[in-house]
């Protein structure tokens, strides 16, 4: 092989690793980020429900949200969507949020 392509070779080796760790840092960077934003919590359904289903602690969940996002008019602990929906549900209510 010539003296060249083995040069051309090794540095293009070399620039691979650089970008890659370049990618890696940022990378990391961006998850960092997500994790300062602060977070609440949102209630959801923890399995499909159908229709008058009496809503439960069991039936439901909350999970981690971002606050910046949250629906309006979601609730964000259980109790509170208690009172707020008079414990029945006259449409179909699924996790992924279909109906």
């Amino acid at each position: 092989m010539r003296t060249s392509s083995i040069i051309i070779s090794i540095a293009a080796v070399v620039m691979g690793a650089v970008a890659s760790l370049l990618v890696l840092s940022w990378l990391r960077s961006q998850g960092h980020e997500a994790t300062r934003e602060v977070r609440g919590t949102i209630v959801v359904a923890a399995s499909q429900l159908g229709l008058g289903v009496t809503l439960t602690e069991d039936n439901l969940a909350e999970i981690a949200w971002a606050a910046s996002t949250v629906p309006e008019g979601a609730f964000a602990t259980k109790n509170e969507s208690f009172g707020a929906v008079g414990n029945s549900r006259t449409t179909p209510i699924s996790r992924k949020g279909t109906t």
